[in-house]
Formats: C-alpha cells, sequence, structure tokens
C-alpha cells in the first residue's frame, strides 16, 4: 500500500460518522498517530562564522565516526571519515528520503 493510500485510508477511519469532511485538526492528529509525517528536523547542531548551519552525527557507523553535514552556498556537504560528498539541495533531499527509506525498509518507514 503506498503513502497515499494509507493516508487516505487513515482520514476515512478518522472521519467523525454524519461529517462529509474531515476537520483539520483531527486529519493531523489521525496522520501523526499513523506515522504518515515526518518528525522535526534537528536543529543545528552550529553556526559557521558566515552563519551557514551544520549538524554532526556521532557514533555513526561500526567506527562510531562522527559525521559532518553542512549547507553552505547553496550546498549540502557530507562529509565523514569514510567519503565526502556535496550535493544541491534537491540531490541531497532525494539522498535523504533513499537514506531513510532503507533505513526502515524491513518494517517501512512510518516505524520510525
Amino acid at each position: 500500500m503506498s503513502n497515499y493510500d494509507q493516508a487516505l485510508r487513515v482520514l476515512e477511519q478518522a472521519r467523525r460518522p454524519g461529517d462529509l469532511r474531515i476537520h483539520p485538526n483531527d486529519a493531523v492528529e489521525a496522520l501523526a498517530q499513523a506515522g504518515l509525517l515526518m518528525p522535526e528536523p534537528p536543529e543545528p547542531d552550529a553556526l559557521d562564522r558566515k552563519g551557514w548551519p551544520h549538524w554532526k552525527l556521532h557514533g555513526y557507523g561500526p567506527h562510531k565516526d562522527t559525521i559532518h553535514v553542512e549547507y553552505l552556498a547553496g550546498g549540502v556537504y557530507i562529509n565523514s571519515p569514510a567519503c565526502y560528498m556535496s550535493a544541491h539541495p534537491k540531490d541531497a533531499a532525494a539522498l535523504a528520503r533513499v537514506i531513510h527509506a532503507a533505513a526502515y525498509y524491513p518494517k517501512g518507514w512510518t516505524q520510525a
């Protein structure tokens, strides 16, 4: 079942008997409880001298590496001891979705 189909099913079940439409607050609550809303993105760990945000992921991988993710001048840069990569924000978002899907594949991403 696609996320779209699952969302429709959740919203239909959350609609109050006799109502033609679901109240927006009820819709958001139902989608959140079903795990169909993305969690809030983490706040940056720090800003550099020019105000660009960066995040650190500690304890990543078997060697407990630290990965640095930065947004600099319109690009997203990922730096770890294992690799270095930069991407346009749209491409970085696509990569993030793929990584997220792979991380939760056995259970489905709604189990995050």
